[in-house]
C-alpha cells in the first residue's frame, strides 16, 4: 500500500503471496438442472399474469381480440425483453463502470508531483486534477469519495459468487434487482398517466410492457453497482476509517431514492390510480385506510410481476458476462491501485 496507509494502519495488512486462483473472481454457474429450475421459476410467474388478466374488473370489458392481442404481447415482450436485457448489462452496465468509476479513480490516482524548494527545504507538493462538474455531480449522486486524502485500494483476494443457488441469490441480488426495476416502472408509469390513456385495458397494456422492459431501463445502474461489489474497491479516508465502494454506493441519495422513495411514489401513484379508474374521494378515516391497503396490495402484486423478469435477467447476466466484466476491471484498476488486505482488529478489551 501506499506511505500514507501503511504507517497509520495496522489493520491494512501487507499483501502476501496467493494463487492466481485467489486472485481471480469466480462464478459457480448453474447445472443443466438447476437451469431447468430457474426457467421453470420464470414460467410460474406467468400463472399470475394470468390472473391479473382474467379478474381485473374493466372498465369497458375487452373483446376477445383484444385478449388474444394482449396475450400475444406478453408472450413476445417476454421473450424479447430478457435477451435484449443480458446483452444491454453487458454492454452499457461494462460502459458505465468504465467511465463513471474505473475513469474517475484514474483521474483521481493521476496526480501531478513536483519538488519545491521551501524555507531553503526541498518539499513534494502534489496537484490535485479537478473534475469536471458532471463527473462531480455523479460522483456526489452515487456517493463515490473523490476527496484528495481519500486513497482507494483492491482488496487483494478475490471472492467466489454462487449463481447455482436460488436461496443465495434471492438473498444476496434480487433486493437490487426489485428496488431498481419497481422505481424506474413507477416513475415511467407516472410520465404515461399523465397522457391520460384511452381506456383501462390500454392502461393495463403499457403498465404491462412497462414492467416486463423494466430490466432494460436498469441496465445502467444494477450491473455497474455488482461490477463494483465483486470487484471488491475499497478507500481509507483522512479518519482512518476503511469503506467498501459499494456499500457507500448503496447508501447514496441515488440509491435512497430507488429504495424509500419507491415505496412511498408507489404508493401515492396507486392511490391516485384507483381514484381516477373507479371515482373514489375517501372521506372517512376508514375510507383513507382501506385505499392505502388497496394501494400496497397492487403494489405488491406488481413486485411480483417484476420478479419472474428479473430473476431470469438477473441469472443469465451472472452466468454469462459478469465473471469477465468483473475480472476485466480488477485488471485494468490494478495498473493504478494497490493490493491490499483489511482486516479487523480483535482485541482482549471486549471480553473484560
Amino acid at each position: 500500500m501506499s506511505e500514507y496507509i501503511s504507517k497509520q494502519k495496522s489493520f491494512i495488512l501487507p499483501t502476501k503471496e496467493i494463487s492466481a486462483t485467489g486472485a481471480k473472481y469466480r462464478i459457480t454457474k448453474p447445472s443443466k438442472k438447476k437451469w431447468v429450475l430457474n426457467i421453470a421459476i420464470f414460467i410460474a410467474f406467468y400463472a399470475i399474469w394470468y390472473v391479473a388478466i382474467r379478474y381485473t374488473n374493466w372498465d369497458v370489458k375487452p373483446t376477445p381480440k383484444d385478449i388474444r392481442t394482449l396475450v400475444i404481447s406478453l408472450v413476445i415482450i417476454s421473450i424479447v425483453s430478457p435477451v435484449l436485457s443480458v446483452f444491454l448489462w453487458n454492454w452499457i452496465g461494462r460502459w458505465v463502470a468504465k467511465k463513471l468509476v474505473f475513469q474517475t479513480l484514474k483521474i483521481k490516482h493521476d496526480q501531478a508531483s513536483e519538488i519545491k524548494e521551501m524555507l531553503g527545504e526541498l518539499r513534494k507538493e502534489t496537484k490535485y486534477k479537478k473534475f469536471k462538474f458532471f463527473r462531480v455531480l455523479f460522483t456526489t449522486l452515487l456517493n463515490i469519495d473523490i476527496s484528495p486524502d481519500t486513497q482507494y485500494f483492491l482488496e487483494e483476494e478475490a471472492i467466489n459468487s454462487d449463481v447455482s443457488s436460488i436461496r443465495v441469490f434471492l438473498k444476496t441480488r434480487m433486493y437490487d434487482l426489485l428496488t431498481s426495476s419497481f422505481s424506474i416502472s413507477i416513475l415511467i408509469a407516472m410520465i404515461i398517466q399523465i397522457s391520460q390513456p384511452s381506456s383501462y385495458f390500454l392502461g393495463f397494456m403499457i403498465g404491462a410492457f412497462v414492467v416486463l422492459c423494466s430490466p432494460i431501463f436498469t441496465s445502467w445502474i444494477t450491473p455497474m453497482v455488482w461490477a463494483i461489489e465483486d470487484t471488491r474497491i475499497k478507500y481509507i479516508n483522512k479518519n482512518n476509517e476503511v469503506y467498501q465502494l459499494s456499500e457507500r454506493m448503496r447508501r447514496s441519495i441515488l440509491s435512497r431514492f430507488f429504495s424509500l422513495s419507491a415505496f412511498v411514489t408507489g404508493i401515492i401513484f396507486f392511490t391516485d390510480l384507483f381514484e381516477s379508474i373507479f371515482g373514489t374521494n375517501p372521506i372517512t378515516i376508514k375510507e383513507s385506510i382501506l385505499l392505502f391497503l388497496i394501494a400496497l396490495g397492487i403494489m405488491l402484486l406488481v413486485l411480483i410481476l417484476l420478479s419472474g423478469t428479473s430473476f431470469l435477467v438477473g441469472t443469465l447476466y451472472l452466468t454469462l458476462y459478469h465473471e469477465r466484466n468483473v475480472n476485466e476491471l480488477r485488471d485494468n484498476l490494478s495498473h493504478f491501485l494497490k493490493f491490499a488486505q483489511s482486516n479487523a482488529i480483535y482485541s482482549k478489551y471486549y471480553d473484560e
